[in-house]
């Protein structure tokens, strides 16, 4: 592949980057050794292509990433696989790496992330391929599933291409297809390289690769810092989140057992609507010793503003929503606020105007500082910090089902096209398998179902699985959050 190796010359280090919570990984592949793949190739799903038919090879190599254009937050590896886009290939022409192990596919959701780097935009595609325990008569070559990533993958850069997988537990996947422009050929004008620095299968949504967004002052949100298990501790226990009179949302986020400062919680999602009134309680073990402080990203730029007007309020477009104490003073030295015996949070209302989506939260522990990014003692006071998500959707949603085998239907047995419904009501469901299959269970995927999936490393959706071999079902209120998208799970008889 001389024309592709010819176009790397020299690049330069940056800090490298790691997952941004704990994922347990499922696969690794690493171009730097052969140890996570048996071979490498080109693929096409266009069955008469000429690299099916054999009238063109495809070009790829493992290559020396030097002269590849850098990325803020990440260093890639000494070599990758670089490959070459033809315009004789479809849209769903790629690279292919076969795995040395094969990783399953399972109901619950799984993540493949593909750091790679291409300089066209357009949709990124993965092809899973593989073979069924059920089915060994159809061989491992089965193209498994076809999925387009779930965050946007900018040219010129290093990304993570972020891909939800899952299917039934008896089917493996041996092989991924690439595929770095999912989109028709015919408006491709040249060829162009593209390159993979590495693949990883694990169970978190959340890039590879981060900027330094949402930063944490002591250490990183990448290697949390500890705090030393002999100095003062204020363990965060609990979080709560109330709207109005409803009953309080309340998550554990024990901070006793690790002494981690920075926790990065962004499954949990609290859901308020535009000019609710908020409260926001937080359980400390030794409450005296820290100030409580809340955030929300409201314009999702990836940073937290808190700049506060001389009386101590938050200025205009500020982001510190609440917080219990902040030491500010007049113009002639007189303290403005007076320290509450314990970090008690004023409630907040949410903008009127503010625009539905899925907003960063965080809610912080500290000595004596508005600063998001923590103060230079949050550590010996004993502080913490933990980010969730902020669902704000209007109260009417609407509901609709995937239907596949079968179809979910209203508790009155009428289709779900755009049904409105309540947000945080029960929704009682009805499974209508096809002749031939059996109710399952249903996967709820909730929150703004429009637009990109992940803005500013957030989720805009989440999904919740529920497994019964009922025809009815009620979702419960907490994940009546959001317009919804119902997937019933219909199993074949035989099985």
């Amino acid at each position: 592949m001389k024309s592709l190796s010819s176009a790397i010359l020299a690049a330069a280090a940056i800090a490298g980057a790691s997952p941004a919570i704990i994922a347990r990984d499922y696969t690794t592949v690493d171009f730097g050794n052969a140890s996570g793949y048996k071979s490498i190739g080109v693929y096409d799903t266009w069955e008469r292509s000429p690299f099916r038919i054999g009238t063109l090879k495809g070009n790829y190599a493992i290559v020396s990433s030097e002269g590849l254009p850098t990325t803020d937050g990440y260093t890639a590896p000494a070599t990758v696989l670089g490959a070459q886009r033809s315009r004789f290939g479809s849209n769903t022409f790629g690279a292919r790496i076969d795995l040395t192990d094969p990783f399953m596919l399972t109901p619950e959701m799984k993540y493949v992330h593909v750091v790679m780097q291409r300089p066209v935009k357009g949709r990124v595609m993965l092809i899973g391929i593989g073979g069924s325990s059920y089915f060994p008569s159809n061989g491992n070559d089965v193209e498994q599933f076809w999925e387009t990533s779930l965050n946007n993958v900018k040219p010129g850069e290093w990304c993570d291409a972020v891909f939800a997988v899952k299917g039934f537990h008896n089917s493996s996947v041996s092989s991924l297809v690439v595929v770095p422009e999912c989109e028709s050929p015919h408006m491709l004008a040249a060829d162009f390289p593209f390159y993979i620095a590495g693949i990883t299968v694990n169970d978190s949504p959340v890039p590879l690769i981060l900027k330094e967004n949402y930063p944490v002052a002591a250490g990183s949100r990448r290697e949390p810092a500890a705090i030393a298990a002999d100095a003062p501790l204020c363990p965060t226990s609990q979080i709560s989140f109330r709207t109005g009179d409803a009953e309080a949302t309340t998550y554990d986020v024990s901070q006793a057992a690790d002494h981690l400062l920075y926790r990065q919680e962004t499954a949990r999602c609290f859901t308020a609507m535009p000019g609710q009134e908020v409260s926001i309680a937080v359980d400390c073990a030794n409450p005296s010793m820290a100030d409580a402080y809340v955030y929300v990203d409201w314009n999702a730029d990836g940073q937290f503003d808190y700049s506060l007007y001389d009386n101590g309020t938050p200025a205009d477009g500020s982001e510190i929503v609440a917080y219990s104490y902040a030491e500010n003073r007049d113009s002639r030295g007189n303290f403005l606020t007076s320290r509450p015996a314990a970090p008690s949070l004023p409630s907040f209302r949410i903008p009127a105007d503010t625009r539905p989506g899925v907003y960063r939260m965080r809610i912080k522990i500290d000595s004596n500082s508005t600063d998001p990014a923590g103060s230079d003692d949050i550590i010996s006071a004993g502080g913490s910090m933990t980010d969730l998500m902020l669902n704000i959707h209007p109260g009417d949603i609407t509901v609709d089902d995937h239907q596949l085998n079968g179809e979910v239907l209203s508790a009155e047995g009428a289709k779900l096209n755009k049904m409105p419904a309540k947000m945080g009501r029960d929704l009682p469901i009805i499974l209508a398998p096809e002749k031939g299959f059996r109710p399952g269970g249903v996967t709820v995927r909730y929150g703004h179902l429009s637009g990109d999936s992940i803005v500013m490393e957030n989720p805009q959706y989440f999904e919740k699985e529920f497994i019964f071999d009922s025809d009815r079902f009620t979702i419960p209120a907490q994940y009546v959050a959001g317009d919804i998208l119902l997937m019933g799970r219909m199993i074949e008889q035989s099985r």
